[in-house]
């Protein structure tokens, strides 16, 4: 499959959508608090990128960073 901008769009979008709920019921049910970090970079081509993380403990006792 040829990837163009649009369809890596679409793709990225069905993938949020599909994992939203699952993040949700996660975070939602986390037996810690839900701590939260960020990383901030410029890639070399002078884009600017956030990604944002949350740091806790499931209910299996599992520490997860979403």
């Amino acid at each position: 499959m040829q990837w163009s901008g649009s369809s890596i769009a679409r793709e990225l979008q069905r993938l949020f959508e599909t994992k939203r709920d699952i993040i949700k019921a996660e975070l939602r049910d986390a037996l810690t608090v839900v701590h939260i970090s960020f990383d901030l970079w410029t890639s070399p081509n002078r884009f600017a990128i956030v990604a944002v993380f949350a740091h806790f403990i499931n209910r299996r006792g599992h520490q997860l960073e979403l």
